[in-house]
């Protein structure tokens, strides 16, 4: 039961850092496709 609990812990605490930096990558391209064509419509205005 320790055993399992204890890779458990492994698992997780490798998969963390993983999962963070994948969030941040998904929430960055969200920013991006969100500021892209926002950026493209003040270009065109100010011509």
């Amino acid at each position: 039961d320790e055993d399992v609990d204890n890779a458990v812990a492994g698992i997780t605490s490798i998969i963390e850092p993983v999962m963070i930096v994948f969030l941040a990558v998904v929430v960055g391209f969200i920013v991006i496709a969100l500021f892209l064509p926002i950026v493209e419509i003040i270009k065109q205005l100010t011509g």
